[in-house]
């Protein structure tokens, strides 16, 4: 998927050239002009996460024949609050992988294996037997990498 750049000037003055770079995002400080120019290179809705997972996956496979896995990821951060003590947050993440990538997942991915992955972030609306509404965010997966070392045995 390709999206255009869009581009941001606001005046200002500045004695030298200097460009820095955030990830997708360029800050261009240009002197003759006077000019700050924010490039954003992408604009897309994209997700990385590096974390273990936290079953096996659930493979689906459907009648026109393509398969669908469904991992469970745990992605860790590490909070200092005020008072100095340091705990982790642990965050749940469910990710959907497609085609020939949901079979290699099959394959080689288990519980407990740290993974990478990209994708892009996707919320869908069900309705649970009780009849409430509930929205899911679930991670539809592009590419996979995988980081921790094969299991023992």
């Amino acid at each position: 998927m390709t999206f255009g750049i869009s581009v941001l000037y606001i005046c200002l003055s500045f004695s030298r050239y200097i460009q820095v770079g955030i990830g997708k995002v360029s800050l261009l400080l240009n002197p003759p002009k006077g000019k700050i120019i924010i490039k954003m290179k992408q604009l897309s809705n994209r997700v990385h996460l590096i974390g273990s997972l936290g079953a096996d996956p659930e493979i689906t496979e459907f009648e026109n024949g393509s398969l669908m896995a469904r991992l469970s990821l745990v992605t860790n951060e590490l909070i200092c609050e005020r008072n100095g003590c340091k705990t982790i947050r642990n965050q749940w993440h469910t990710l959907i992988v497609w085609g020939r990538l949901a079979e290699i997942c099959s394959r080689y991915l288990y519980i407990g294996l740290e993974i990478a992955v990209e994708g892009h972030l996707v919320y869908r609306s069900i309705t649970d037997s009780n009849g409430s509404s509930k929205i899911l965010a679930e991670v539809t997966v592009n590419d996979l990498s995988m980081i921790s070392r094969r299991r023992a045995g």
